[in-house]
């Protein structure tokens, strides 16, 4: 697999999650986890016939959306309400937010010991969250309503979540029992994807793309691979190394964006 950089930040800032919303000028969105900042940047498109895009290609310039935030972590972007959901992890919280930042609602509130990572899923109207302090990984209605558990038995430290929407499939890692493992979005239908050795690493963040799962493990700084469907899974594929520590990957594919959906948070 080719990898280039298509926009090389400033060192001083540190990317816990990122997110994309398509559109004929892309921006990306991501969490300054230790400055307590949201940033946003148009992108350009790579993936357009004809591009290459490497180091250097690009004047664009990164913007802070939002400084009232507290340690945020997980960020997801809702492309049809044009809503980005922040999990706000020093206030427990999770946050909707206007794409420029200018609007803020908390719209769930939680008692637990941490939240780390949310995604959404327009054409149900439902956004998942990992809850570490119950343990387990809720489902809401896409402005808060109806919170309620959806995967509770043998989880322990839900990190990075990802939707499979052609398959209609929530995945996640778990750092403490070492799996990446999946459930239909209902709940049902849970299948172990992959379980860590010590060697493998603890699985940190993930994004599901055609037949695999790409991910990241704490404390290093590589993208692999592996089966998403876990049968007789052959092993991890590194796919690429980085001089820093990668805390989050995600899939830039702009059909994973359906617009058949209703606007639940406007």
């Amino acid at each position: 697999m080719d990898v280039s950089i298509l926009v090389q930040l400033d060192s001083s800032i540190r990317i816990h999650s990122v997110d994309v919303l398509y559109g004929e000028e892309p921006i990306a969105f991501w969490s300054n986890l230790h400055h307590h900042q949201l940033h946003a940047m148009e992108v350009p498109r790579p993936f357009e016939q004809g591009s290459s895009v490497t180091q250097g290609t690009t004047q664009n310039h990164s913007r802070i959306i939002q400084k009232e935030l507290n340690s945020p972590m997980g960020v997801a972007v809702d492309w049809v309400a044009k809503v980005l959901y922040v999990v706000n992890s020093g206030d427990r919280t999770i946050v909707a937010l206007s794409i420029d930042g200018s609007k803020k609602v908390t719209i769930i509130s939680t008692e637990t010991e941490r939240m780390y990572d949310v995604v959404v899923d327009p054409l149900s109207g439902q956004l998942f969250f990992g809850d570490w302090g119950v343990p387990a990984i809720n489902v809401a209605k896409m402005d808060g309503r109806l919170n309620r558990p959806l995967v509770v038995s043998n989880i322990l430290a839900p990190a990075g979540l990802a939707i499979d929407y052609p398959t209609r499939r929530l995945y996640w890692a778990d750092m403490k029992t070492n799996k990446v493992e999946t459930v239909k979005l209902d709940g049902s239908d849970r299948q172990l994807v992959k379980h860590f050795s010590h060697e493998d690493g603890i699985p940190l963040s993930l994004d599901v793309f055609e037949d695999f799962v790409y991910f990241t493990t704490l404390h290093t700084n590589t993208v692999n691979n592996i089966n998403k469907f876990g049968n007789n899974n052959p092993g991890i594929m590194p796919i690429s190394q980085h001089s820093m520590k990668v805390t989050d990957v995600l899939i830039v594919q702009e059909q994973k964006q359906d617009y058949r959906s209703e606007c639940y948070v406007c």
